[in-house]
């Protein structure tokens, strides 16, 4: 997915981040001082700044996709930031070309031909994780990893091994984020689901289940987590 926007002086208040699984490459489009960095997935709430009056590109990678061609590994990456440059040879050009390109879809197309066919592997996500990312998506989190491990034929120490190697993280771990953030989709489609919807369809046991996730990962209750957010679009800075 690629993204772009512009911060402006009155908006400098940082960015929230939350855990999602995915990693995004963002770039700083700053003629003068241009850059890039690899941001891996947080695992707890955090906010990031981002500097007035500069315009930002981005790019992300959902774990289906699969990045074997970083220096780094999946693992090494997670809850990180990395220069670009640490990550991935790239010849000085094509990022020149890249930061002073101004629309859009060709920063994307200059991107595709030029840097994400360095990225990405042409052998895909071995058999054991293409079955268990879809797998959880499905089950939206809400999976056993026993159960998960003999439906793929491995053992659960395996299954970790390749989940740390391609993913970033342990089955569990990956399997928590992506409930956690299907429950918060339905809590701010909250004309739709109430909070008991949102226990009973993701597997939480009980209330209090849920608000220790929702902490754990967003710092907040999903109360005062919907209520920062409302407040946040209804009264923009």
């Amino acid at each position: 997915m690629f993204y772009q926007f512009k911060i402006n002086r009155d908006l400098m208040n940082p960015m929230s981040v939350i855990p999602d699984g995915c990693i995004d490459i963002l770039f700083y489009c700053d003629p003068e001082r241009p850059s890039a960095d690899v941001y891996g997935t947080v695992l707890k709430y955090k906010t990031i700044n981002f500097q007035a009056n500069c315009e930002y590109f981005g790019v992300r990678f959902m774990p289906k996709q699969e990045t074997q061609h970083f220096k780094y590994s999946m693992k090494e990456v997670i809850d990180r930031q990395i220069p670009l440059a640490d990550m991935l040879k790239i010849e000085p050009t094509i990022m020149e070309r890249l930061i002073t390109e101004r629309d859009f879809h060709r920063r994307i197309k200059l991107f595709k031909e030029e840097i994400g066919i360095n990225i990405f592997t042409c052998n895909g996500l071995p058999a054991i994780i293409e079955y268990s990312l879809n797998k959880i998506y499905s089950s939206k989190g809400n999976v056993n990893m026993n159960q998960l491990a003999a439906e793929t034929g491995y053992s659960t120490r395996y299954l970790r091994k390749q989940f740390d190697a391609h993913v970033g993280m342990p089955p569990k771990l990956f399997s928590q984020i992506v409930r956690f953030q299907n429950s918060l989709h339905m809590l701010l489609n909250k004309q739709a689901f109430t909070v008991w919807d949102v226990i009973n369809e993701n597997g939480y046991f009980d209330q209090s289940h849920l608000i220790n996730e929702f902490k754990k990962f967003g710092y907040l209750t999903p109360t005062e987590f919907i209520d920062a957010v409302s407040k946040k679009f209804s009264n923009p800075i």
